[in-house]
């Protein structure tokens, strides 16, 4: 054998270790989602666009009472848009600490308290944490 291959990947169980998977495909919303309301750690975002429009995933560090008019996220996250399908992988190795919570929107705009909805089947998220 010539080099070094990598092992196969091997995914744990809940609860022996393994990261949770939330996975998103959009509605006609903003897509208003409480992932946990206990603090947590991500460790990867994809994030894929079906249309022309370039869309935003926004992550806020809230467990409930979210008000997106008045919120700013903590991540916001561009979601290239490409009816073939174009997108985003986002690895945090150390993992990303939201110590209140996750909470998430999908919308059209770029500001902070934008919430103008995308359409059904805009985007598909997935989102590993634990």
């Amino acid at each position: 054998m010539i080099g070094n291959l990598p092992k196969p990947l091997k995914i744990a169980e809940a609860g022996v270790g393994g990261a949770e998977i939330f996975k998103l495909v959009t509605t006609e919303s903003i897509n208003l989602n409480y992932i946990e309301t206990k603090p947590v750690t991500i460790y990867s975002i994809t994030a894929i666009g079906t249309t022309d429009n370039l869309i935003y995933l926004k992550l806020y560090n809230k467990a409930s009472n979210l008000n997106p008019s008045l919120d700013s996220p903590l991540l916001l996250i561009p979601i290239p848009g490409n009816t073939k399908g174009a997108g985003v992988t986002i690895s945090f190795p150390a993992g990303a600490d939201f110590s209140e919570g996750l909470c998430c929107l999908v919308v059209n705009g770029i500001d902070d308290v934008d919430e103008t909805i995308v359409g059904a089947g805009s985007a598909v998220i997935n989102i590993t944490y634990k």
